[in-house]
C-alpha cells in the first residue's frame, strides 16, 4: 500500500488566494518587512554603544530584537526587483 503526495500546490488553494486578493495584500507587507529587516539593526548601534544600563534601554532593545525577528519571518518570501 502506498500513499501519494501531490507535487504541485492545490489549485483550489491558489484560486482562493486570488479570489480573496491575498496576494495583493501580502506583496507590500512582505516588501515592507524585508526592508525593515535590513534597516532595524541600525537602531541597535546607539543602544549598544550607550550600554543597556537602564530597564527602559534593555526593554527597547528586546522589543527591537523581537520586531526584527518578526520582520525577518514576514519578509522572507520577498524577491527584490519583482
Amino acid at each position: 500500500m502506498s500513499t501519494t503526495t501531490p507535487s504541485t500546490p492545490d489549485p483550489s488553494a491558489t484560486d482562493l488566494r486570488s479570489r480573496l486578493g491575498l496576494e495583493t495584500i501580502l506583496k507590500p507587507v512582505r516588501a515592507t518587512s524585508f526592508y525593515a529587516a535590513l534597516a532595524l539593526p541600525l537602531a541597535y548601534v546607539p543602544l549598544l554603544v550607550s550600554g543597556l544600563e537602564t530597564v527602559s534601554q534593555t526593554t527597547t532593545f528586546a522589543l527591537l530584537l523581537g520586531l526584527h525577528v518578526l520582520a525577518l519571518a514576514a519578509g522572507h518570501g520577498h524577491q527584490p526587483g519583482e
